[in-house]
């Protein structure tokens, strides 16, 4: 790309994250009296796309339009672009996007951005690969602030000295911190953690080795509770190790006429098109008051939700979520930052969230999530333990039901019988012998959804809502499949 194109592509990416005069540009940029009405032209131009297309369009209508016009502009006012459709889709993710963030925001295998400052490698968080170095970079500071400009008059949130800091969402869901100086003195900051558009499903968690159909049947055992018992349960596990993805994955077994609240620090389940689903979110103290995790569960009790879905606990919301087991709320899931069952329960009985050792009795289970190198597949996600825990002399225990085998790189089940599988036969009336053929016809489901390649979310659900309405069926189906 020669100078000319580089300059142009400049003088865009100054005119759309900055509404200049084309005075303002002249003195900025290229101090040429000869060239004003140049400049003038492209801010002509620019302004009347601003007017037409809105910030962070996602609009082919409105790519389209850009694409014309700026093609038009060109080939009229800048003969000297020879490289035509790497500079148009350059003006394009400045018009509708953030700019050089563009292609990284839409690769799908990066779960998240990070941009350090200027004169730095843009780093990112590989799905596979983990952190890994780009070869995108700033030159200055002024045009990362340009992003954040930009981001900030999207959500309508002012930025300054004043008030250094920001966090927002992006039309596409994912969510952006953003820092400038004085917060962070060296230079501008901006970290985006991507919401996923396709989320990994239960059958791809099988495919993929994070746990077996074996447990994934019991899960959806858990989950569903034979329509009367439903189990309430926490995933623990550290950063990056995917127990948000998996209690995602598990949501497909929620009956479909339950009411569903979910409350998140942070929006990142997808369950598409639920219809009786409300979300809440917390929002952080940065330029206005804070709504706390405690606050959302303490009103969505009010909602009448069948099942309440919470994500990561750190404070005394964990503690509203055991009261909320108490008074009755069967199926509660949630989140939690912990390495092991035994940590996890340390964890909820230690402040700040102060969980009474009484009220464990009401955790049906607790599963344990990890990320692991592996020699052969790189960075994956295994389950790899999952408990039962009961309380006796105000002791909280843990059986354990599953065991991750290194050697066999598999999550086994264990040779104890299960209590909650005891509480399934109590509830219904039937034997625990039925129980336990009930979970086997139910991994032969997954298996066979496996076995197909059956990876979408709503063809999975819809699999398990043939299930609820006529079990024989759908076995009859697989049989003759």
């Amino acid at each position: 790309m020669s100078d000319d194109e580089r300059e142009f592509i400049a003088l865009i990416e100054e005119s759309v994250l900055a509404d200049y005069t084309a005075h303002d540009l002249e003195i900025m940029m290229l101090k040429d009296k000869k060239r004003e009405k140049f400049i003038e032209k492209v801010n002509d131009l620019l302004r009347g796309l601003r007017e037409k297309v809105g910030v962070f369009s996602g609009s082919e209508e409105d790519r389209q339009l850009i694409i014309e016009k700026v093609s038009d502009f060109i080939g009229k006012h800048a003969p000297f672009v020879e490289q035509r459709d790497y500079v148009v889709g350059a003006i394009v993710k400045d018009m509708v996007g953030l700019g050089r963030l563009s292609d990284l925001l839409e690769d799908g295998y990066l779960e998240e951005i990070m941009v350090n400052g200027p004169a730095k490698k843009v780093f990112v968080y590989d799905r596979t690969h983990g952190l890994c170095e780009t070869n995108v970079e700033f030159e200055d500071d002024a045009q990362i602030q340009f992003l954040v400009k930009k981001i900030s008059d999207y959500v309508k949130k002012d930025v300054s000295t004043e008030q250094p800091l920001i966090d927002a969402r992006l039309p596409d869901g994912s969510r952006v911190n953003a820092t400038i100086p004085p917060a962070s003195p060296k230079g501008t900051s901006i970290t985006i953690r991507k919401f996923r558009k396709k989320p990994i499903t239960i059958t791809e968690l099988i495919a993929s080795g994070t746990l077996t159909s074996d447990l994934a049947a019991f899960f959806w055992m858990a989950i569903e509770g034979l329509h009367v018992y439903p189990a309430n349960f926490v995933i623990a596990g550290g950063t990056g190790s995917g127990k948000t993805s998996t209690m995602n994955a598990l949501s497909v077994f929620i009956p479909p006429h339950e009411r569903l609240v979910t409350i998140e620090d942070t929006l990142e389940l997808n369950l598409y098109d639920r219809e009786n689903w409300i979300q809440l979110e917390a929002r952080p103290g940065i330029g206005a008051k804070p709504l706390e995790m405690n606050d959302l569960l303490v009103n969505s009790l009010r909602m009448r939700p069948d099942r309440v879905l919470v994500g990561e606990v750190r404070g005394p919301e964990a503690n509203t979520m055991f009261i909320a087991m108490d008074t009755g709320h069967q199926g509660v899931m949630s989140t939690l930052h912990a390495n092991t069952g035994r940590e996890t329960i340390l964890r909820l009985q230690s402040a700040p969230m102060s969980v009474p050792n009484a009220l464990f009795s009401l955790l049906d289970l607790v599963v344990v999530q990890h990320r692991m190198y592996h020699p052969k597949k790189g960075l994956v996600r295994k389950v790899v333990e999952v408990s039962e825990a009961s309380v006796m002399e105000d002791k909280v225990l843990l059986s354990n039901l599953y065991n991750y085998d290194r050697d066999a790189d598999a999550i086994k089940r264990s040779s104890l019988p299960s209590r909650y599988f005891e509480r399934l036969s109590y509830y219904t009336g039937l034997s625990i012998n039925d129980v336990r053929d009930e979970h086997t016809a139910r991994k032969l489901v997954l298996d066979y959804l496996v076995k197909k390649k059956i990876f979408d979310y709503q063809t999975i659900r819809q699999m398990a809502f043939d299930y609820y309405s006529d079990p024989e069926k759908v076995i009859k189906k697989i049989g003759t499949a």
